[in-house]
């Protein structure tokens, strides 16, 4: 066992640390643990894994002890993974408000002041004095709350509960499974003193005195203030949308976040007391060495900052691999960064396995290993470069003590630069296809982590922490700490400003990408593996791992390719855009429409978490054309990223824009952005490809009509016949002027009115149509019962299926053409494909004996 520890230690060659035997075997239980929930993707670690690790050497050996650990992985996973709930209960679908009350075990702070509150204990009081448990945690989103619950304490308020369930989209977040993981099922929204919050006790620990003196007096509190109390004590209430957003362009989220680079911070303070104390005593290193004492003296500055910033899970996996690496450290273990990551790694998942699909953890874990790997290897090449260059020019030259004394001081400084940037150009590289599939946006300012961190590690979290000392001491120290406080938040504010300042001159761009697939990520990844078998000089390996990340990279956009060019298939989709609607039309030469953008509430940009990562996945941000039946706030609002960032070839309305900014702001980015701005009345159409068009059947005139009645009425056709009919907001008005008119309305699918509501309720419109199914975009138990009662009786006496975009997820509309003749094949939904998983899940948990009840 020792020879083989050896052989993999020197595996990738010089510079590149190579996996031990366990680490190998616990790789392969990683990839079990993955295909728990992804079993393709799973599968093909497995290969990777049996191709490219050294460990066993034979092929018969690894063909067996890899997957023995593979399944052991899959079957931990089994027993420990909460898979999500599907239904909700029938007293819930009523959609009523209930008394709620709990125990409080956590409280986050977020953004644009919303409070989560997690409860546990949860029972929810039905109005005839039924009582209903709560399983697992509930979480109780708090808008403007009054106050901050204390840890323990008793809260009751009256709410609407509803599902952990987000938007269904394909390529989307998955807010079920998200939640689940956290024991989180249910949850509930309240604003301020609405629902009547009785909390038990406030909190009065001491972080909360801390995070009070941190705000101040005042009754606004400042954006440096507020981002000083994030840094201090993670608390994000005061921050609002735009800071997030500043921060984001420049690159600089992470630093809001508190996880590994934060307890880095504080351990920085252990080793500056280290190298004081070898100054005072240069003998204290024979008894512990400077880095055995630096640890220990950082650990409680970390723990105390862990404390400080409540424990959140990022900063509990940050300690952990604080933990792992100073016990490493102890231990003389020569590799302690990387050895260090997989300690931790296990240590974490045998705690929270969950935690696996945790996004968070997979960029610091990704983060941590790049700056490992490729820090040291691009620091040897960099201070080559630059001893060549020096000893260049000192050839000949001779320079006294104070000359020897300003250039080492240059070169401290210029190494404390040399080594962020390249720590930072490394953590980039690696998380580059994450960031991206995950997101879809790439920052190009990451340069100003070079600026940025060293203010905040040696500035901002220090100085700020002894003034929050000094403001507890009595005596004239309390007036001199809330003075550095002030200091420190107003050189925040400047910082601040100076961003706002770059972002104006256009020099943080944010670029929308092209959201890769997990083969293409896998494909970036064994890129990566292929430059380091080049830096470690085994260039058969090298060339194999190039080989394997070509055919990753290159298969999906052939695939596509292929299915744009060489499918005669039409698609229609109807998004899950909550309360609103967004519908896309896919050609069969891949060509694509949107028919509205949504829109949700203000300070929420549905354009940008919603709609942009549908549309990038895998594929370039652009549209071939957009149109807006109407402007009203839920169809034109997500347009306003969109127009931003995407490239869109043309842009079809019916002329009507309110008084109201943001219709306006819409239309003045349409024509500053270039794009070609049309008004089209009924009898014109829209030609979208080959025998594939858009005929405008409403209005023929906008005046006398109300804003809804004035909608655009649209009917896809495609040889001849007709497909969808997507008539936007009509109200009974409208649908009676489309009634009259001798234009043909017959098409399988029908967007029903309105959404649903009983205002557009028609029977001949649907006798006219004579729809296969229909289409309704409401949202996920909407307050407004959409679709009415009135709708769905209707459509149910004509025998026409009703999907709804909230309950089913997205919708999918599919059509055929062959031998010139179009075949209507069905509809797909979104929460059919999630149902399937999660029933195959719950299925191999009982027949592994980990669920007792066979639902599935």
């Amino acid at each position: 066992m020792a020879e083989a520890g050896q052989r993999a230690r020197v595996e990738l060659g010089r510079g590149i640390p190579g996996l031990l035997p366990w680490q190998n075997c616990f790789c392969a239980a990683l990839a079990g643990m993955w295909g728990f929930r992804f079993p393709c993707m799973g599968l093909v670690l497995l290969l990777v894994l049996l191709f490219f690790c050294r460990y066993p050497q034979k092929l018969r050996g690894r063909a067996c002890v890899l997957p023995l650990f593979f399944v052991l992985g899959f079957v931990f996973m089994a027993f420990s993974a909460r898979v999500p709930s599907l239904d909700a209960p029938s007293w819930m679908r009523e959609r009523k408000n209930v008394d709620l009350t709990g125990r409080v075990v956590e409280v986050q702070g977020r953004p644009d002041r919303i409070l989560r509150v997690f409860l546990a204990d949860a029972r929810c009081r039905l109005k005839d004095g039924t009582v209903k448990e709560v399983p697992g945690l509930f979480l109780w989103n708090w808008k403007n709350p009054e106050l901050r619950p204390a840890i323990g304490a008793q809260v009751s308020v009256r709410l609407r509960v509803r599902p952990c369930r987000g938007y269904l989209n394909p390529g989307g977040w998955d807010t079920r499974w998200y939640w689940s993981l956290q024991n989180v099922f249910w949850r509930g929204w309240s604003r301020g003193t609405r629902g009547h919050p009785q909390i038990g006790a406030a909190a009065d620990s001491v972080r909360d005195r801390i995070m009070e003196k941190l705000r101040g007096t005042d009754e606004t509190v400042s954006q440096g203030r507020a981002v000083l109390l994030a840094l201090l004590t993670g608390n994000r209430l005061s921050i609002t949308p735009d800071t997030l957003g500043l921060v984001r362009k420049a690159s600089l989220s992470h630093a809001l976040a508190l996880s590994g680079m934060h307890l880095g911070f504080a351990a920085g303070i252990g080793v500056l007391l280290a190298l004081c104390l070898g100054r005072l005593n240069v003998w204290i290193f024979l008894k512990i060495p400077r880095q055995k004492l630096a640890v220990l003296l950082a650990m409680p500055f970390v723990a105390g900052y862990m404390v400080l910033g409540g424990l959140t899970p990022s900063l509990l996996r940050a300690g952990v691999m604080f933990f792992s690496w100073g016990v490493l450290l102890l231990l003389n273990r020569s590799r302690v960064v990387f050895d260090g990551i997989f300690l931790a790694l296990l240590l974490i998942l045998l705690c929270s396995p969950g935690s696996l699909y945790d996004i968070r953890l997979q960029l610091s874990v990704c983060a941590v290993a790049g700056i490992a790997i490729f820090t040291p290897l691009l620091w040897k090449a960099v201070q080559g470069a630059l001893s060549l260059g020096r000893r260049r020019r000192a050839k000949g030259k001779t320079t006294g003590g104070a000359s020897n004394q300003r250039r080492s001081l240059w070169k401290l400084g210029r190494d404390g630069a040399l080594g962020i940037l390249l720590m930072s150009l490394s953590a980039n590289l690696v998380l580059l296809p994450l960031i991206a599939a995950s997101f879809g946006t790439q920052a190009a300012a990451f340069y100003l982590n070079l600026f940025c961190l060293p203010f905040l590690g040696f500035f901002v979290i220090p100085v700020g922490f002894a003034g929050l000392g000094l403001s507890f001491l009595p005596g004239p120290c309390a007036p001199l700490g809330l003075w550095i406080l002030r200091c420190v938040a107003g050189s925040l504010d400047a910082a601040l400003a100076g961003l706002r300042q770059l972002d104006q001159w256009g020099l943080l761009p944010e670029w929308l990408v092209l959201r890769p697939s997990w083969v293409e990520v896998l494909g970036y990844g064994l890129a990566v593996l292929a430059c380091a078998y080049v830096l470690g000089r085994h260039r058969k390996r090298a060339l194999q791992a190039a080989c394997c990340a070509l055919v990753c990279l290159v298969e999906p956009a052939l695939w596509l390719h292929v299915q744009d060019h060489h499918r005669p298939e039409l698609r229609l989709w109807l998004y899950d855009l909550g309360q609103s609607q967004g519908a896309c039309v896919e050609c069969p030469d891949g060509r694509r429409f949107l028919i509205d953008g949504g829109g949700g509430m203000p300070g929420f940009n549905l354009g940008e978490v919603v709609l942009a990562p549908i549309l990038t996945q895998g594929r370039q941000p652009r549209l071939d054309a957009a149109f807006l039946s109407h402007a009203d706030t839920d169809h034109y609002r997500g347009f306003e990223y969109l127009v931003q960032h995407f490239g869109i070839g043309a842009f079809f309305c019916n002329g009507v824009w309110t008084e109201r900014r943001e219709p306006q702001k819409l239309r003045h980015s349409i024509l500053e952005q270039g794009i070609p701005l049309h008004v089209v009345r009924r009898g014109e159409s829209v030609k979208l490809g080959p025998a594939v068009r858009l005929d405008v059947l409403h209005p023929r005139d906008v005046q006398g009509l109300s804003k809804n009645d004035g909608s655009l009425v649209l009917r896809l056709v495609w040889h001849g016949r007709g497909l969808a009919l997507v008539p936007g907001d009509i109200e009974q008005k409208g649908i009676s002027e489309l009634l009259e008119g001798s234009e043909n309305l017959r098409a399988d699918v029908l967007v029903v009115p309105h959404h649903g509501s009983k205002s557009s309720v028609s029977v001949p419109l649907y006798v006219r149509v004579q729809p296969e199914v229909a289409f309704a975009a409401a949202g996920f138990m909407n307050f407004r019962f959409y679709p009415h009662y009135g709708v769905r009786r209707a459509l149910g006496l004509l025998q026409i299926p009703l999907y709804q975009s909230g309950e089913h997820g997205a919708l999918c509309a599919r059509w055929r053409c062959e031998h010139g003749e179009v075949k209507f094949l069905g509809v797909a939904t979104e929460e059919k494909k999630a149902r399937r998983a999660i029933h195959v899940q719950r299925m191999v948990q009982y027949i592994l004996g980990c669920r007792k009840e066979k639902r599935y």
